[in-house]
């Protein structure tokens, strides 16, 4: 019997919610969306019957993840905006800050730059009061994506290659291995593509390899230091 089906026969709609939650998570994983979507629908459809906020916001945190994969930025923001008002309301920092990190990436893609700097650097914030050191590799991605936008010259481009090979090293020194799920992937081989098309390869390379030798302290106050005025959207 599987969890799902043990979870259903109990009748117990925690265990329920979670296990189809996490065959959700699962078929996202394997690449198979509409089964995913399936399953996610049903998780939350349950959890708002039972009014769990984080629950509720994990799921709508997990729905934002599948949209990012089908670049649909609008409904994975729409998504997020929900996720992040109930995980405030459910005192979650933690998870709160996991869903930031991730709203700021969706806005960076729709050119949103305020807001996702104010949610980068409160997700930071949130990350250092717990921490989580490994997880403000998310505010370093962010950054530079943000640097790319906010400047669009060279120095943007030299200033995203510190900070993405400083992220690059990082992960594999904190993780041994990516920490970061697909839709984050698709946003580091962007911004290095963005990165390279202003810069000489020599060029590139010094960035990235300067990035590479920093810590993650030295990459954050880095990341800091870029005082660029964003421009206020309309």
């Amino acid at each position: 019997m599987s969890r799902l089906s043990l979870a259903r026969y109990l009748a117990e709609p925690g265990a329920i919610i979670r296990a189809t939650g996490g065959l959700g998570l699962l078929e996202m994983e394997l690449g198979n969306y509409s089964l995913a979507e399936t399953f996610l629908e049903e998780a939350l459809s349950l959890a708002r019957q039972h009014q769990d906020k984080k629950i509720i916001g994990d799921i709508l945190h997990a729905q934002s993840e599948l949209a990012r994969l089908r670049n649909d930025e609008w409904t994975a923001i729409s998504f997020l905006e929900e996720a992040v008002s109930l995980l405030r309301q459910a005192n979650d920092p933690w998870n709160l800050a996991l869903a930031l990190s991730d709203m700021a990436l969706v806005q960076i893609r729709l050119g949103k730059q305020v807001q996702a700097k104010e949610n980068l650097l409160e997700s930071l914030s949130l990350y250092r009061n717990h921490g989580a050191q490994s997880h403000q590799l998310s505010f370093l991605l962010g950054m530079a994506g943000l640097a790319l936008q906010a400047r669009g010259d060279k120095s943007g481009s030299i200033r995203a290659g510190k900070l993405l090979g400083a992220v690059d090293a990082l992960q594999t020194k904190l993780y041994g291995d990516s920490s970061f799920n697909p839709s984050d992937l698709e946003d580091i081989a962007i911004y290095i593509a963005q990165a390279q098309a202003h810069l000489s390869e020599q060029e590139w390379e010094s960035s990235y390899h300067q990035g590479q030798s920093m810590t993650i302290e030295q990459a954050i106050d880095y990341a800091l230091e870029d005082t660029v005025d964003i421009p206020i959207e309309l």
